[in-house]
């Protein structure tokens, strides 16, 4: 059993004058180790949290920082004194204070894991937006992990201190709070969901610090990063590293066998690696094909495997047949003893869509011929 006075609660706020009294009304009467991180308020937000000095602990940027930077700042003081586990909660009033108590029981279940609230979105006072923003986020983190959570931008959590005290987390506004769990799940650490209510104050009185073109901008920019670090790192590696945990005949069993694979599932390995093989993506193929295989649940072995076919003897051969691909449509005369790093390079587009219409070309066939003689290895098994 974890011990509940390890734990602690952290209140980022910012400008909340209106709703911060209230929750941390409500707050004081349940519970204790809190502490409050002021980001920087300019209203009178400072003086209301002053009144509760005697039982809250309180820091206090002197300057807005971002509600991401302010969680940092809060994660480090709540290391620091000692507790092993922190509830963060908005200081809007959206979230129920009551419900601390199942994030509280969640962890004595899974003590290791991040613990998010899944809100309650179909609540009357849900705006439209957010609805909307926890959609795109979603997707971006099962793009990005590979896994799937039903709510990704709720700021009612739970975190294992221990756990990710050693992520190096560079956001420092709302963005933080996707790109914890991001990396998080890189290292195996749970992200799990807990039902929880949700209340939003209507339209004229709710007050937002969300700004739609810079905040997305940056969030905009944060998948992106996540993004090329996941496939050109993170799933590559994870693919190797199920060689060393596994053991490679175990490897190669559970992906390549027909009995929880289909002959379609494998033959659209086959194809994507194929194309890859031909594709103008030298020196990155394996890798591309073992993340897309990865993104889209095939069989990231098959797609390595075949996208190594392009081994370096063939190679001026399909960079001769793409770039008489892509003049198909011309009066272009080339042959293969004309061709030449500078003619492809002068003409590089033309050969890029060439080798991109070829590589499918080849891939489709690829397909045609592993397609049914799968399923006719598969139908001599079940006989």
């Amino acid at each position: 059993m974890i011990d509940i006075g390890k734990f602690c609660i952290l209140l980022p706020v910012y400008n909340n004058e209106k709703s911060v009294g209230t929750v941390l009304n409500e707050l004081c009467e349940q519970y204790q180790n809190i502490i409050v991180i002021d980001d920087g308020s300019t209203d009178k937000t400072a003086d209301i949290i002053k009144i509760y000095r005697d039982k809250v602990t309180i820091i206090t940027h002197q300057q807005n920082r971002g509600k991401g930077a302010a969680l940092k700042t809060g994660f480090f003081a709540a290391l620091t004194a000692g507790y092993t586990h922190a509830v963060t909660i908005d200081a809007d009033g959206q979230h129920a204070v009551d419900e601390i108590s199942l994030f509280f029981n969640a962890a004595q279940k899974s003590p290791d894991a991040i613990i998010i609230g899944n809100r309650d979105m179909e609540d009357e006072s849900v705006p439209g937006k957010s609805s909307f923003g926890r959609k795109f986020s979603n997707f971006w983190f099962w793009v990005d992990t590979g896994h799937k959570h039903p709510d990704t931008q709720s700021g009612f959590r739970l975190y294992p201190l221990e756990k990710i005290k050693d992520i190096h987390l560079f956001s420092t506004k709302y963005e933080l709070e996707i790109e914890v769990i991001v990396r998080a799940s890189w290292r195996g650490i749970p992200v799990i969901a807990i039902p929880i209510s949700v209340h939003y104050e209507p339209k004229e009185t709710r007050i937002s610090h969300f700004r739609p073109m810079g905040d997305n901008t940056r969030i905009s920019i944060l998948n992106t990063i996540l993004f090329i670090i996941a496939f050109a790192w993170i799933k590559p590696r994870d693919f190797f590293l199920s060689f060393k945990e596994k053991g490679f005949k175990q490897v190669i069993h559970e992906q390549t066998n027909l009995e929880t694979h289909t002959p379609l599932h494998l033959s659209l390995s086959i194809a994507l690696g194929v194309f890859f093989a031909i594709s103008p993506f030298w020196g990155w193929q394996g890798v591309l094909a073992t993340s897309v295989a990865y993104l889209f649940r095939l069989s990231p072995l098959l797609s390595f495997t075949f996208s190594n076919i392009s081994i370096p003897p063939f190679i001026p051969f399909i960079v001769y047949a793409g770039y008489k691909v892509g003049h198909a449509v011309t009066n272009s005369q080339i042959t293969l003893e004309t061709i030449s790093v500078i003619t492809v390079t002068q003409d590089f587009l033309t050969f890029v869509v060439g080798s991109l219409i070829l590589a499918f070309g080849i891939a489709t066939v690829a397909f045609l011929i592993a397609f049914p003689l799968l399923v006719a290895k598969k139908k001599r098994k079940m006989e």
